[in-house]
């Protein structure tokens, strides 16, 4: 009987050891919601279909949610009467001129002409917001 126990408490202790050999690694993913509130610099975003945006590096870009939003600088020309202007000023840290419209609308821009009655803003800096998902 004494022999019986004994291997028994032997066959469970060598269980325990056998399986104290085996090592188990975790790998940490980050996720969106993992870098949410960090201070990451978003410089460049290249989507599945393999178009580039590429935000302007003197105004923050940052993830909210599932998205990534930021100001990139476009080639775009953007008309709009001097009537519906309701602020106009030049930002100090860059070479960047900011209107608020009537309408609550912001444009940040470069450079403007002014032709009759209205403004004509090229190098127009926009708001985008691109999904995570692409």
């Amino acid at each position: 009987m004494f022999t019986k126990t004994v291997s028994v408490v032997t066959l469970i202790a060598f269980t325990f050891f056998t399986l104290s050999c085996g090592t188990t690694r975790y790998a940490h993913i980050d996720t969106a919601p993992d870098w949410e509130g960090k201070k990451i610099k978003i410089l460049r975003v290249q989507k599945t279909d393999g178009n580039t945006s590429e935000f302007y590096r003197k105004m923050q870009s940052r993830i909210q949610g599932s998205m990534v939003s930021g100001y990139v600088m476009t080639d775009k020309k953007i008309e709009i009467d001097k009537s519906s202007i309701r602020n106009r000023k030049r930002l100090p840290d860059d070479l960047v001129f900011r209107i608020i419209t009537r309408d609550g609308k912001r444009y940040f821009f470069r450079s403007f002409e002014k032709v009759d009655d209205k403004l004509i803003m090229s190098d127009v800096i926009e708001d985008v917001s691109i999904p995570l998902s692409d």
